[in-house]
């Protein structure tokens, strides 16, 4: 008996191709929405690192105000008052001491 040729013969290596070929699209497809999502997760972070910078920049030119702001007469009105006889605790030097001066 000879065998004829079947004209399915490629019909396998065509399906595996083609399902090959789906599943790279897919991917393809799929890495570039992750990279076009990526890329807008960055706009929104910076565009919040950038108001948060601003935020911490008023808030430090408004801590400079203020602290330009006290002064001895402003200290004197909030009940501090400067102390006439300061005495220093002074530690002595032990480098030479021996055990016995201890």
């Amino acid at each position: 008996m000879t065998k004829l040729p079947s004209q399915y013969k490629y019909q396998k290596s065509i399906w595996s191709l083609t399902f090959t070929c789906a599943i790279l699209f897919v991917s393809y497809l799929s890495l570039v929405g992750k990279t076009v999502t990526n890329v807008l997760d960055r706009q929104n972070d910076e565009a919040s690192i950038a108001e948060i910078v601003n935020n911490v920049s008023q808030v430090e030119f408004a801590y400079l105000n203020e602290k330009s702001a006290i002064n001895a007469d402003y200290a004197r009105s909030r009940g501090f008052m400067e102390i006439a006889n300061t005495l220093i605790a002074k530690q002595k030097n032990i480098g030479n001491l021996s055990l016995n001066e201890i």
